[in-house]
């Protein structure tokens, strides 16, 4: 959620298929930049 205003709080509460949408995104960003080392 975004807080555009700077008043510490969201701006709008995400209904459940924008905050699955928002989850599917963070977790791309988290498997591009965590990836596992490969074993040997």
């Amino acid at each position: 959620m975004r807080d555009t205003d700077g008043d510490g709080k969201p701006d709008a509460v995400l209904d459940a298929a924008a905050r699955a949408a928002q989850q599917r995104l963070a977790g791309a960003a988290i498997e591009v930049s965590c990836k596992a080392p490969p074993e040997d």
